[in-house]
């Protein structure tokens, strides 16, 4: 029963009671209390009748809660700075409260067992400390010093008491709570590590390499791919080995062999790698028609030049670059579960350069080639 929740036994008298002697209290309960009801409590006495009775007397047991003192806290904020206002302010508005709250204002009733006590009945007591000068925020009340509200509710089996240690007056304008608000205000405050979640983990065009490894597990793609790298290299007609394509080559057009390479595993850096997030987040979405699979070339490869993809008409497709591509391109568009290919089609990559001005071969003069 009540906000403490006191068991109270069926068709029984609650009484509540706080301070008096033991004897004083059951006298003044067995006389305005028909006996035989059932009642309720923490504390036991026994009344004898003797009026009208010669001895033995006959015995009645009485029972009662002795209610427990229940601190009520005040925090009084003002929208002042301390130092305009009487260095005896704070002592001043303790005593307005209490003599609110034990009923000694002539205007409020005293708080009392199981009573609702508002905020609102203090303010008046609190303004007339300096009725120019004093501008009231807010007055909030507590039972444990940490939840505060405008208002409390006492148990049943509570009594409601204050004193001047649990009445506290604060200062809104205060500079030094303000420095101390700003202070903490800064090291709790999400916005710096909101930006930098965005750019460095969640825009994936600003992402950097843990957000760009997030959402590489996020698209199912890992950081290292298999990379083709066989350039070719300056030799002799006399050499020995011609199953390698392009060599040799003699000078001025392909550089000196620099050894094998000795593991086609490579990390990617965070600009390849970003691309081969969107290309595999692409291909987790896309239906592998060739205008699908072009606009996959075109968002993958926008910055870098033309590069398309034609239908060869029986059961091939052809990767079509304009501009020469990295090995980490060509590796991003050979990985099977990236690239988008129809089932059963052959994917082959053609290089053709936009033709460039210049003295060999393979190049083209004035007014036909550019220059590289």
């Amino acid at each position: 029963m009540g906000t403490t929740r006191f068991s109270v036994a069926p068709h029984s008298v609650y009484i509540g009671v706080y301070g008096g002697a033991q004897a004083d209290i059951a006298q003044a309960i067995f006389n305005n209390k028909a006996p035989g009801c059932e009642m309720n409590g923490d504390t036991h006495y026994t009344v004898q009748q003797s009026e009208g009775y010669s001895p033995p007397y006959p015995e009645y047991a009485l029972q009662w809660q002795t209610a427990k003192p229940t601190t009520v806290s005040f925090r009084v904020t003002l929208q002042n700075q301390r130092t305009e206002l009487p260095a005896d302010t704070d002592s001043r508005i303790q005593q307005a409260i209490i003599k609110t709250f034990t009923g000694q204002d002539d205007i409020n009733a005293a708080a009392t067992i199981g009573a609702l006590i508002p905020a609102g009945r203090f303010y008046a007591g609190v303004a007339g400390v300096d009725p120019v000068r004093l501008n009231i925020a807010v007055i909030e009340l507590s039972l444990d010093a940490q939840h505060w509200s405008s208002g409390v509710t006492l148990g049943i089996d509570q009594v409601p008491v204050t004193s001047e240690t649990a009445i506290q007056a604060q200062y809104a304008a205060s500079p030094a709570l303000n420095a101390v608000i700003a202070t903490f205000e800064q090291a709790v405050s999400l916005e710096r590590f909101t930006d930098t979640f965005l750019t460095a983990l969640w825009d994936i065009e600003t992402a950097q390499t843990y957000g760009l490894d997030i959402w590489g597990k996020i698209v199912g793609v890992s950081r290292y791919l298999t990379v083709e790298d066989t350039p070719d290299y300056l030799g002799f007609d006399e050499a020995e080995i011609t199953a390698i394509d392009g060599y040799p080559q003699p000078f001025d057009v392909s550089p000196f062999y620099a050894g094998l390479q000795p593991s086609s595993v490579v990390r990617l850096t965070d600009d390849a790698y970003r691309k081969l997030i969107r290309a595999k987040a692409f291909g987790n979405i896309t239906d592998a028609t060739l205008p699908s699979i072009n606009r996959f070339l075109r968002i993958l490869f926008t910055d870098r030049g033309k590069v398309y993809c034609t239908d060869g008409r029986d059961m091939t497709m052809n990767i079509v670059f304009e501009f020469p591509p990295t090995p980490s391109d060509l590796a991003i568009l050979k990985t099977l579960a990236v690239m988008p290919v129809p089932s059963g089609v052959e994917v082959r990559f053609i290089i053709a350069p936009t033709p460039n001005l210049g003295f060999a071969a393979d190049t083209y003069p004035m007014d036909e080639g550019t220059f590289y």
